[in-house]
Order: structure tokens, then C-alpha cells, then sequence
């Protein structure tokens, strides 16, 4: 009796194994079918776990269906690079942080990446003796051209409050016994206040701003 006990107890416990071998065999061919499925799918979101996705020897490729954008996010700064269906491509960044290319060059302030401004004419909105902010969230470039006759200039002020107190540029026509047409150029950082203060009755010929790294 205890012979065919312990004889049931071991078929059994061989059934039991070859059971979860199988299981583990199926598991295993599963996890082999996912190198040779073409087009996965995930039925949820894709936690790496800590571990990144990586390639040798390939490019890794995010791709969109027609219609559709890429966002890629990142949720501690809240910083984003997003591309969007129309093909535009678009860098933000917050809580003080920079946008960067090659590691060192600030793509929203470097004044030398000349694709990256905004030229605008404001000769028609734009006064001597007048304050203005630049609000535009970014650093501008101020560019003028001043008609002035003997002993007339002009004072470039800015500041970070209403009214500006720092000279960052100055034109006088001191010497000359007619009048001088002269260019004057400053930089006004975001939201500080500028303003061309005349001496005497200058006159200008334009008045141009460009935004640097719009």
C-alpha cells in the first residue's frame, strides 16, 4: 500500500515538473518570437526599469504616422523637444534652463546663429525721448540711424527699471560745422527698459530691432 502511495506521489510530482518545463519551454519561445515579431505592440506604457534603450552598430528611429508629432519630455524640468506634424521642430525649456547645441552655445541668446533672429522695422512705432521694455523674451539689438547737426547726439540708455539710467551707447556731432548721419547700436536684455535720449534735436533715419534667438 505504501509502495503504490509513494509510487502515485512521484508520477505526480514528474507530472508537476514536465508541467512547468513546458511552461518554461512556451515562455522561452515567446520570448525568442519577440525578436522575430516586425510590428509589436505594447498594450500599455514602457517602463525601462533604470536601463536605457540602446542600438550598436544601428540608428534608433522614433517615428510618427502621417498627421502625428513627436513629443519627447522631460518631466522633472519641464523641458520638451517636440516635432510637429508639419515637420517644425521646437525647443523649450524652463525653470531656468538652457537649450544647448554641442554642449555650450545657448540656441535662444547666441547672437551669432543668424537663422535663430527676428528683424523687425519699428521706425513707425518708435520715438526719441520715449521709454520702452522689451518684453519680447528675448535679447534684442537695437540698430539706428541719427541724423545730427552740429552739437546734436544722442544718448543710448538702458536699464533694468523705468527710467533707465546706463549708457550703453553715445553720439554727438562735436566737431563738425554741418550735419553727420551715424549709426548707433545696443544690446537691451529681456525686460529691461531702453530709450534713445536726445541731445538737442537729432533726427532719425531708421530704427531697427532684432530679436536674438527668435
Amino acid at each position: 500500500m505504501w509502495e503504490k502511495l509513494h509510487r502515485g506521489l512521484l508520477d505526480a510530482t514528474e507530472l508537476k515538473i514536465k508541467d512547468l518545463q513546458n511552461q518554461v519551454n512556451d515562455l522561452r519561445l515567446v520570448l525568442r518570437a519577440l525578436v522575430q515579431d516586425l510590428s509589436p505592440q505594447l498594450g500599455g506604457d514602457l517602463d525601462v526599469n533604470g536601463f536605457q534603450i540602446t542600438s550598436v552598430g544601428h540608428e534608433i528611429y522614433i517615428k510618427a504616422p502621417n498627421g502625428y508629432g513627436i513629443t519627447l519630455y522631460n518631466n522633472q524640468y519641464s523641458n520638451s523637444v517636440v516635432i510637429g506634424s508639419d515637420g517644425s521642430i521646437t525647443l523649450e525649456a524652463t525653470n531656468g534652463k538652457y537649450v544647448l547645441i554641442d554642449g555650450g552655445i545657448d540656441l535662444f541668446s547666441h547672437p551669432l546663429l543668424g537663422m535663430l533672429t527676428e528683424v523687425t522695422d519699428v521706425m513707425g512705432s518708435r520715438a526719441l525721448d520715449t521709454i520702452y521694455q522689451n518684453t519680447t523674451g528675448y535679447p534684442i539689438l537695437v540698430t539706428t540711424t541719427l541724423v545730427c547737426e552740429p552739437l546734436e547726439g544722442v544718448a543710448c540708455l538702458i536699464g533694468a527699471s523705468s527710467p533707465p539710467a546706463t549708457t550703453a551707447a553715445y553720439i554727438l556731432n562735436g566737431n563738425n560745422a554741418s550735419a553727420i548721419t551715424v549709426p548707433a547700436s545696443f544690446i537691451v536684455p529681456i525686460n529691461y527698459y531702453y530709450e534713445l535720449e536726445a541731445v538737442s534735436t537729432p533726427s532719425f533715419g531708421y530704427w531697427i530691432e532684432t530679436k536674438l534667438g527668435g
